[in-house]
């Protein structure tokens, strides 16, 4: 009677604990499989943010170099300016103040070049904490599923 009744009891109870461990199981491993997505989505991002990053560097290199070479230009101008006669000063001072406002506009240019360059490397940076963070939860995940299957055993 009582220890039937005790034993009735004791398989409902296994019965339940063994369908709540079937679906922390299935739910585990749906969250492992979208956590893996997710993991090769931010690495794809990753990787194309980089390759802006790469492209941006050799634009700022190239601006750079051409303010290098205008402002050589500017000071051949100056000493050709001071070395010419009266009449050749008005033409020389249209040059020079057309050099330097393309170099004004390529300062400009390189500053926005700069704040893309920050933007950039602050998103690789927090990809790379997203990349971690997912690191961790498919460890914890994996080893849920462990403890889930060792207590199905």
């Amino acid at each position: 009677g009582e220890t039937a009744k005790d034993l009735v009891v004791g398989m409902k109870r296994l019965e339940r604990n063994e369908t709540l461990l079937k679906g922390r199981a299935a739910t585990a491993e749906k969250m492992m499989k979208l956590n893996a997505e997710l993991f090769e989505k931010t690495a794809k991002e990753s990787k194309m943010l980089r390759g802006e990053l790469a492209a941006s560097r050799a634009r700022e290199h190239r601006l750079l170099a051409d303010m290098k070479s205008l402002h050589v230009q500017m000071a051949q101008l100056r000493d050709a300016h001071h070395a010419r006669p009266a009449e050749v000063e008005d033409y020389r001072d249209i040059r020079i103040d057309r050099l330097s406002k393309q170099l004004e506009h390529r300062d400009g240019l390189i500053w926005a070049l700069s704040q893309d360059l920050l933007s950039s490397r602050w998103a690789v940076a927090n990809r790379s904490a997203d990349h971690a963070r997912s690191s961790d939860l498919v460890l914890a995940l994996q080893n849920l599923s462990k403890d889930v299957a060792a207590t199905d055993e």
